[in-house]
């Protein structure tokens, strides 16, 4: 697929500044979104810790339909639950968001692949956990499970926020399977009365 020349120009930056230049054009513009959309939140989110965009580029086996998580704690990304009481320690209280990000190296939306994406998230949101997930996801659900036991709870300013990010290269077309997922998606994560 061909990119417009601003977005290649910018990828193959990266790949380049990153040490990403072996990689497929899919599996480095996973890494090239969620490197932007972390940047988007924080910009010097990635640019001083390649190991922050390592920990939350989870896609691969077992991604749950996902290709990144992350976990922001009072504006700033972590990675670790020493990271989550660091934050309380400093502030007493803290604002949690969670960012799921997918990326798609194509120019339409497929409502399968949009689907799969939807259970993984509403899966990794929940107390249970069905979807078979990697190592990288068990990590990150540790930093989330710690986030919600009661003595951090205790700390919340409010409920957690959801972030959403589907990406592809092309234009979003009316798709009523795509619209009705998300709705979905939407009514159950309200359903577990935890997120904002």
């Amino acid at each position: 697929m061909r990119f417009e020349p601003m977005i290649n120009a910018r990828l193959k930056s990266f790949k380049t500044t990153y040490g990403y230049t072996s990689l497929t054009d899919e599996q480095s513009f996973e890494l090239f979104v969620n490197n932007a959309i972390m940047q988007m939140h924080q910009p010097d989110a990635t640019s001083t810790n390649g190991r922050l965009l390592q920990a939350v580029s989870i896609g691969g086996a077992n991604d749950m339909g996902i290709d990144g998580i992350a976990i922001k704690v009072n504006g700033v990304f972590i990675s670790s639950i020493r990271e989550v009481d660091e934050l309380i320690e400093l502030n007493k209280q803290i604002e949690v968001e969670f960012l799921f990000i997918q990326s798609k190296y194509k120019d339409r939306l497929d409502s399968g692949e949009y689907g799969k994406f939807t259970d993984g998230i509403l899966d990794f949101l929940s107390f249970d956990h069905f979807e078979p997930h990697n190592d990288k996801i068990d990590l990150l659900l540790q930093v989330k499970d710690h986030i919600f036991s009661d003595e951090v709870i205790l700390r919340w300013k409010t409920n957690p926020y959801i972030r959403i990010y589907y990406v592809i290269f092309g234009d979003k077309r009316d798709n009523k399977h795509i619209d009705a997922k998300s709705q979905k998606l939407i009514a159950d994560i309200n359903n577990l009365h935890m997120y904002n």
